[in-house]
């Protein structure tokens, strides 16, 4: 960032995976956001069942993961419209 960007925007950053524990977190940050006036940046924090060795065994694998990318997804953001 060079100093013709002009100031550094505040950002509140929180990890979701769509469990509850996540989704409570998202809700306070979104909270924390709004009370600093900062943007906020929810990052997907997921991991396939079974751990990601398990998604790197056997030919099937790359179907199931984007099956559980896209479960995730719509845990965290909603269906497709």
């Amino acid at each position: 960032m060079s100093c013709s960007d002009g100031p550094a925007t505040a950002r509140v950053v929180v990890g979701v995976s769509g469990s509850l524990g996540s989704l409570t977190a998202l809700s306070r940050a979104a909270d924390e956001a709004r009370r600093r006036g900062a943007e906020l940046w929810p990052v997907p924090a997921w991991q396939p069942p079974g751990g990601e060795l398990a998604s790197r065994r056997g030919p099937g694998t790359s179907l199931l993961v984007h099956e559980w990318q896209e479960l995730a997804r719509e845990r965290l953001v909603g269906p497709p419209r």
